[in-house]
């Protein structure tokens, strides 16, 4: 069983792994805005995880690296690092209202804006590690599944575009 200290850095090691993938995928996609606002963030993780690494409790890598190979499988930067994740087989159908709607909160093409919570939930979504987002995709795995798509396959953006496309009735 990790400790408190293990668990940190490796929480950490992922969230900068997470926000780093993020960032090339908004350079990739010339979204600068999202990538320096991914910048901000993989700063903060950076300096959490710097945090971390300066206490003076004796830690263990072996668990920190079991579980940074474990979660970070989501993230560009995680995949090549450790290969893909398995896809999940029970895979959530994503509506084209909310294609759309994910869209629209990235500034793509094809987008429509959400209600005040949809948005504020798609925040949430897009600020979570992967554990938080676990948890809410018990309650949204649709927007989740989305936004996932949108922010970790380099073809997110296009599926959502065909999706978004259908007729929503």
């Amino acid at each position: 069983m990790a400790t408190i200290r293990e668990t940190r850095i490796a929480e950490e090691t992922v969230s900068a792994i997470d926000f780093m993938s993020r960032m090339l995928g908004a350079i990739e996609d010339g979204n600068w805005y999202y990538a320096r606002d991914k910048l901000g963030q993989l700063s903060r993780a950076l300096n959490n995880l710097d945090t971390q690494l300066s206490r003076t409790e004796v830690a263990d890598g072996k668990p920190v690296a079991a579980y940074v190979a474990e979660h970070s499988r989501h993230y560009r930067v995680g995949k090549a690092l450790y290969g893909a994740a398995e896809p999940p087989t029970d895979a959530p159908e994503i509506s084209p209202e909310t294609a759309a709607h994910v869209l629209h909160h990235f500034g793509c093409e094809g987008g429509s804006p959400a209600s005040g919570f949809k948005t504020t939930l798609m925040l949430a979504i897009a600020q979570a590690d992967m554990p938080n987002r676990e948890r809410l995709a018990k309650a949204w795995p649709d927007y989740v599944a989305a936004m996932n798509l949108a922010q970790v396959t380099s073809h997110g953006t296009a599926a959502l575009q065909k999706l978004a496309a259908r007729d929503w009735s």
